[in-house]
């Protein structure tokens, strides 16, 4: 991670990226690092859960058709469902199945800045019942967070339709799905 940041600081000061690019940059792969910090308590044995992927990231923008279009020609992102067919959100693949999920801030009316990364969405194992998306179809994972003392965030929030949604320490929103679980079905 220090080298990322390190990469990215020098990019900044030889004058390749603004300071908005930066802190971009900076909380994408903090968010990214954060969800790697998970994968070495379930590998040593302690937990019976395991983050298998990172599935998307949600990102508020006051104007996600400009966001977008920044990512396409900037990192060559093609966008794979959205702004056409729906048309406040667009998801950008990222890799072979990571999304980047750009939704306008206002027309979801989130109480949280703008630009601001919204929540992650990772793919977990086991999930028993890949057709049910709710704490029902994963007992594993219910019995998992019981014992972490880690708390499922009650339905019904817009941001995070499918899944479940928990809380990490800092109060980020994280939602877990089943592995190979499709962000851009309906």
């Amino acid at each position: 991670m220090e080298h990322i940041i390190a990469s990215l600081l020098r990019e900044f000061e030889q004058g390749k990226m603004d300071r908005r690019q930066l802190i971009r940059s900076l909380a994408m792969a903090a968010t990214a690092a954060s969800a790697m910090g998970a994968a070495p308590a379930a590998a040593n044995g302690s937990s019976k859960v395991r983050a298998a992927n990172i599935n998307h990231i949600g990102y508020n923008a006051a104007d996600h058709i400009k966001v977008r279009d920044f990512y396409q020609s900037f990192f060559g992102m093609k966008t794979v469902k959205g702004s056409e067919s729906l048309k406040d959100v667009c998801y950008l693949q990222c890799g072979a199945g990571t999304y980047l999920a750009i939704r306008n801030n206002t027309a979801f009316h989130l109480p949280r800045p703008t630009p601001s990364i919204d929540h992650m969405a990772l793919e977990v194992e086991p999930w028993e019942n890949k057709n049910d998306l709710t704490i029902a179809g994963a007992p594993t994972l219910a019995a998992e967070l019981k014992r972490q003392g880690v708390t499922v965030v009650p339905p019904g929030d817009p941001s995070t339709p499918k899944g479940v949604k928990i809380k990490d320490p800092e109060g980020f929103p994280v939602q877990l799905v089943p592995r190979h679980h499709d962000a851009l079905a309906p």
